[in-house]
């Protein structure tokens, strides 16, 4: 890269937080930098084994993090063009209004946070948007506009996709609203793109 050149945002990473605002910024008619550590992931069967993903964590760096005692650990950290959010499984969560107060737990207290729920909830609509996340607020109470999410779409053709959505039907007897940002394009018929 020349040193001459201009630009008027930098965003460090193309996960979760440097994917979106991009996005946002794209249409802004700035010049914008995007650094990334690492490269594309490798398209590949593995992608797609939570066995090679998760238990042998092929594809985790390599490098030792070092905790508040200068004992070593490998992060759970994947560097790559769209960072952890190439593996993180499409669920999208909302805080609930509840979890923004002071909340007393074992540990002690953990104080209220200096926003609250409404300060966010116009951005979480449109971050649900964007990532055509499906699923239900129904829990959450949310003002009128964001009750438009979809439930999750029956995928017949998906086998994979089928039996992940009975798997979270199955997580209801926790009480737990799973809203996932998944979006099928193109399946072969063993359901993988």
């Amino acid at each position: 890269m020349a040193d001459d050149q201009h630009y008027d945002v930098v965003v460090i990473g193309t996960g979760a937080g440097g994917g979106t605002l991009g996005h946002r910024l794209a249409t802004s008619n700035k010049r914008i930098l995007w650094l990334e550590r690492g490269p594309f992931l490798p398209r590949e069967l593995d992608n797609w084994d939570s066995g090679a993903v998760f238990v042998r964590g092929k594809y985790l760096t390599h490098e030792q993090w070092y905790n508040r005692h200068d004992d070593e650990f490998q992060p759970e950290v994947n560097y790559y063009v769209g960072g952890n959010t190439k593996f993180y499984g499409a669920a999208l969560f909302r805080l609930r209004p509840q979890d923004f107060g002071e909340i007393a737990h074992y540990g002690g207290i953990s104080p209220a946070w200096p926003i609250d729920y409404t300060d966010l909830e116009p951005y979480y609509v449109q971050a649900e948007h964007l990532y055509e996340v499906h699923g239900t607020t129904a829990r959450i109470r949310p003002r009128d506009h964001s009750a438009q999410r979809t439930p999750i779409p029956r995928c017949l053709t998906n086998r994979g996709f089928s039996s992940s959505v009975m798997i979270l039907k199955g997580w209801a007897c926790i009480r737990s609203i799973c809203r996932l940002g998944w979006t099928l394009l193109r399946t072969r018929p063993d359901g993988r793109p």
